[in-house]
C-alpha cells in the first residue's frame, strides 16, 4: 500500500494489538503484517468454522472492525472526537430515536472503542481510541480522491 492506505495500515497494525490487549486481555502470539491481517480479513467469511475457532484473536479484531462499519456510528465517532456528549445530544445530531442512539453506542462500548459513565439521569459518553479516527480520516482522504 501507499500515501493514504500505508497510512491506514499503520495506525490499524499498530492500534488493533493494544485494544485487544486491554479490552480482551488478548495478546497475539506473532506481530502482525499488513499482509497477514488484511489477508486473512479478505478471507475471513471463506474459512471453514474450525479453522476460525483457531483464530480468536482475528475473530476479536474484526469484531471491532465491524462495529466501525456503519455511519451512524461513524458520525458519532466524530461528534465524540470533539468532546464527551450524552445520548440526547448525539440523538440530536444524528435525528434517530434515543434507542437507536444506545444501541449504537452500546455496540462501540462492547467494542471498547468509548466508553461511559452516568451523571444523575445522563449517560455520557466519550472515545477511549483516538486512534480509530486515523483511520477515520483516511478514509476519507480517500474518499475525497476518488
Amino acid at each position: 500500500m501507499i500515501g493514504h492506505g500505508a497510512a491506514l495500515q499503520t495506525a490499524i497494525i499498530t492500534h488493533i494489538p493494544i485494544l485487544l490487549s486491554q479490552k480482551y486481555r488478548i495478546t497475539l502470539k506473532k506481530k502482525l503484517d499488513g499482509n497477514s491481517l488484511f489477508g486473512y480479513l479478505a478471507k475471513y467469511d471463506n474459512r471453514e468454522e474450525e479453522t476460525m475457532t483457531d483464530n480468536k484473536d482475528y475473530e476479536q479484531m474484526a469484531g471491532v472492525f465491524k462495529a466501525l462499519a456503519h455511519s451512524t456510528r461513524l458520525i458519532i465517532l466524530d461528534k465524540l472526537r470533539e468532546k464527551e456528549h450524552c445520548v440526547c445530544e448525539l440523538q440530536e445530531v444524528i435525528g434517530s430515536d434515543m434507542s437507536t442512539v444506545s444501541r449504537h453506542l452500546s455496540v462501540l462500548r462492547n467494542a471498547g472503542i468509548v466508553s461511559s459513565r452516568k451523571v444523575n439521569n445522563q449517560v455520557i459518553y466519550w472515545l477511549l481510541y483516538p486512534c480509530v479516527l486515523d483511520a477515520f480520516h483516511c478514509v476519507m482522504d480517500i474518499k475525497a480522491k476518488s
